[in-house]
Parts: C-alpha cells; structure tokens; sequence
C-alpha cells in the first residue's frame, strides 16, 4: 500500500514557475506547520489538514507530516495495522500479521517526531495485554517508530516499564522521565545503560523522582548530552557523582537538585577542567552550598544562572551566604554572566533580602535579566538609579515587595525615568512602586522605548483614603507620566485587588486610550489640530 500511495502517475511533465517551491519538502513543511498552529481546536486542524493533504500528490505527504508529527497514544499507529484487532470488546490481539501490513504501519511510523507515552491517560491502550506488546516488539521489523526526536513520559510505571525500551531508536535526542520511584529506578537505569550501549545521539535528558545513585551513575556514559535536568534527587548526589558529570563535554544546560544532598565542604566537586562548556545553571539548594559548586566549573562561558532556595525558614546565616555567593559570581563570570535567577520557592516565609547582598552583581556589565522571586526585598531609589546605570543592557527585571507594611521609602514613578534612559533595551519591569508621591504635571521628554510589560509590586495606604477626584487625578498624571517614558507598553499588572487593584487597572485602560488617540491621529492628522 505503501508503495500504491507513494506511486506518481504516468502522466506529461509540465514545468512550471512554481515548481521549485512545491518540491521544496522543508517549505512546504512550514506552511502546514503554520496552518496547524493558526486553528484553536484540534478536531478543527486534524480536519482542515485532511482536506488539504487530499487536494493533490504535491500536498499529501507535507500535510501527513504534520498531521503524524506529535502523538499522546500509539493507538491510532497500531490500528493502522489490519491484524490489530479488538475482540470481545475487552482487549487488542495481533492476528496473522503480514509484511505488507508493516510497510502500511511504516509509512505513517516514519512520520512522527515526538510521543507523550501517559497510560493512566490512554484508556484504550490498557486493553492490550502486556503479552500481545512483547510479541508486537518481536515482530517489529525496525524501531517502532523509527524518526523520532522527543519521548516524554509524564508517569513511569514499574508495570510497564519494558515498553519505554520499544521507543529507543537512532533519532532519539530528547528523553523526559516524570514521578520515577523506588520501584522504577531499576528500570530506568536499564533504559539508560541501553541508551549508552547503543551509542545513541541523545541531547537532553530530564529524570524528575526518586532515582537511587546506581541509577545515575549511567548518566555519564551519556557522551553527547547537552542539557540534563536531574530534580528529586538530591539525597543521592555526592561529590563523586557531581564530578562524573563534569566530564559530559558537549553539556551546556545543567539542572540539578542539591536538596539534602550529603556534600562534605572544602572537597573539590569537580575534577580540573569540569563542566567545560556549561552555559546555563539551575541550583536548588541551600545558599551556603552553592559557592563550593560553582568555584569547580571551569567554563568561561557561564550566561544563565538560577539558584533557588528550598522551602522553610532561612538561616541567620543567609544575608552573608547570599553575599559570598554574588561576590563568586561577579569575581568568576565577569564578562559572560547575563541572567541571574534567585528564588525561594515553595515557601510561605519570605526571607528578606538585602540590596547590599546583591551590589556585586553591579560589577556585571553584561547584565540583561535579575529576577527575584519569593523574598521581601528593600529597594530605594537610589538602589534603583544604580541598577540603571550599572547595566545598560537591561531587559528584565523583576523585584518582588511582599511586606506586609508599606514603606513611604519605595520608590517613585519618576524614577522610571532613569531606566527608560539609561536601559533602552528594557522590556519587562516588576518593581514596589510608592504612587503617593505622584509625578505631578511635568512629563518627560517622550523617548522610543519598548518596554511591553510593568508590574507593580507593592501598594499604597493613600489610595484606599482618597476621594473619587484625587484618584482620577493621580490615575491621569500617572497614566500620561508612563505613557510618556514607555510609548509602547502593553500590559500593566499589579499583585493587589480592591482599591489598589483597581487603581492601576484604571492607570492601564487609561494608557491604552492614549495609545489609540495617537495612532488615531497619525492616520487622521485633522484631529490633532
């Protein structure tokens, strides 16, 4: 059937200008790839890719393509096969299976890219006994599907765990494993060593569970990793483990779990030369730790790092841990460093943190992103005009409020003024802002800026006091004030409701009815006299 589908008629050859671009397979891949995209329902796009895959030859293999290029069951791949059947209405069971019954299933196979392997999802698939699987697996003449790139299995069953080793093939890069246990990590490591035995080109790997440290000793066999993300681990890492997986040369995104991990400091966690082209960094551990780790990475190309606190009260210690830390970082990746990451997820206990913890990260010049999330820090306005003129290439930055007091210390709206200035890259801004103090009448020489996102961070006592008129008042000197620094913003958000929500939804609806009137008047220059 296979090769009915894939025959070309024999019918007169007629050039066309356009031919070059119909017999472009990559072109055309990416216009139904768009028409994929563009249709909200899936029912809708599965059909509307049907129709056009059905109009000619040229269209039919494109739109298979995409139609095939993601699956979250192998059943519609298995029913393709006329010996797959169902019976009794309880359970699938190959019969009398033929080798022109596998070029049909090998014609659709070739086409998928990534499989979402979830049983607990896929009711279907439970009515095939384990049985009639093993005997599918001996039949297969190849790989059961043999281009894949991506395989993510969001639950490991120890059941069966067998059948994630029927998805291993040549194409393989992306392996992601979620809720491994103590009963699967067995298994896993199976499947790991067999992807090391067989030399496949895998690029990134994600286990997240309880994976004991056997399990993970076969990571490092892993030759071409580039990405490894190792989460709920963190009671099996040890120095010994850690140091194997600074041999990983191609490695430049590396996500690992330190959560009571058994580290001894002052050893070396790294032999000479680890980690030698890492570029991204994601640490959850505790702050004191972290230093001992990055001092023994010796790529010179560090571009991203987050380092997250796990849940629970911080120790005494932290203001001079975190201190310590950004003082690494700054003395280390002075020039390659670009985002910076520090959070406290999970916890209900914001921690407070202290600008004075992060002013040597004002040594960076290359700074593009600060992001700090789940901690009460104190910023001034002084903090914030040296944040502007520390780094120039600015283009997020985010800093939370979480006090349960307001401070009259935040900082003004005219202190935005300074960041428009001086970070014409800025695009995203989360800041405790003090709208007390409102801007007055005097507005700032408008600038090209193309900040799309504000939040506000902290909230004001004086609003839920005011009159209707004071409030129209400040919501209008400050709508015009922000429109005027960031003419292109989109979205204002802000972390409160009641009153305070409301003020700055107001601000938002009020800038958006400033941008309208003057695209209103570029189209219609009459209005504006």
């Amino acid at each position: 059937m296979a090769d009915e589908m894939e025959a070309v008629p024999s019918i007169p050859t007629v050039t066309f200008a356009h031919n070059g671009v119909l017999n472009n397979q990559d072109l055309m891949g990416q216009v139904f790839k768009h028409l994929d995209d563009n249709l909200e329902f899936e029912s809708t796009r599965k059909e509307q890719l049907l129709w056009a895959g059905m109009t000619c030859r040229t269209f039919l293999n494109p739109a298979l393509d995409v139609l095939w290029r993601s699956m979250h069951s192998i059943m519609p791949l298995l029913k393709v096969l006329p010996s797959f059947q169902l019976t009794n209405g309880s359970s699938y069971v190959l019969r009398g299976i033929k080798n022109e019954h596998w070029a049909r299933y090998s014609y659709y196979a070739r086409r998928v890219r990534e499989m979402v392997f979830d049983p607990e999802e896929d009711d279907e698939f439970n009515m095939i006994a384990n049985h009639t699987i093993l005997r599918l697996a001996h039949l297969l003449p190849g790989p059961m599907l043999p281009s894949l790139r991506r395989y993510h299995a969001p639950k490991v069953d120890a059941d069966i765990l067998f059948i994630h080793l029927l998805f291993l093939c040549p194409s393989l890069e992306h392996l992601e494993m979620e809720n491994c246990g103590e009963f699967t990590s067995s298994a896993v490591g199976t499947l790991l060593s067999a992807i090391g035995e067989q030399q496949l080109s895998l690029k990134h790997l994600m286990l997240r569970g309880s994976l004991s440290r056997s399990t993970l000793t076969f990571i490092p066999q892993l030759t071409r990793l580039c990405s490894l993300e190792i989460m709920g681990n963190g009671q099996f890492m040890n120095v010994d483990l850690i140091e194997k997986f600074g041999t990983l040369e191609c490695l430049e995104h590396l996500v690992l779990d330190l959560e009571a991990a058994p580290l001894v400091r002052g050893i070396p966690l790294c032999a000479e030369g680890g980690f030698q082209r890492l570029r991204n960094l994601h640490i959850i551990g505790e702050f004191s730790l972290i230093p001992d780790v990055l001092v023994h990475i010796s790529s010179p190309f560090m571009e991203s790092l987050t380092i997250v606190a796990p849940p629970g009260l911080l120790s005494m210690a932290f203001p001079l841990a975190c201190s310590t830390l950004m003082y690494t970082l700054s003395r280390k990746w002075l020039h390659s460093l670009r985002k910076v990451k520090v959070d406290h997820h999970g916890s209900t206990h914001y921690g407070t943190l202290s600008m004075i913890s992060l002013h040597p990260l004002f040594l960076l010049p290359n700074i593009e992103s600060l992001v700090v999330e789940n901690y009460s820090l104190r910023v001034s306005q002084d903090d914030i005009n040296k944040i502007a003129a520390a780094w120039p290439c600015l283009v997020t930055l985010k800093i939370p409020y979480n006090d349960d007091d307001f401070r009259p210390d935040l900082p003004t709206i005219t202190c935005l003024s300074e960041l428009a200035r001086r970070c014409p890259r800025l695009e995203t801004l989360y800041l405790p802002i003090n709208v007390d103090a409102n801007p007055g009448r005097a507005v700032p020489q408008p600038v090209p800026h193309n900040l799309n996102t504000l939040g506000i961070t902290s909230f004001s006592r004086s609003i839920e006091i005011m009159d209707v008129t004071s409030i129209l008042s400040s919501v209008h000197l400050t709508a015009r004030y922000l429109d005027c620094l960031f003419p292109c913003i989109k979205e204002v958000k802000w972390n409160h409701y009641g009153t305070r929500g409301n003020f700055w939804s107001v601000v938002g609806d009020v800038i958006r009815m400033l941008q309208e009137t003057r695209v209103e008047a570029l189209r219609n220059p009459a209005l504006s006299l």
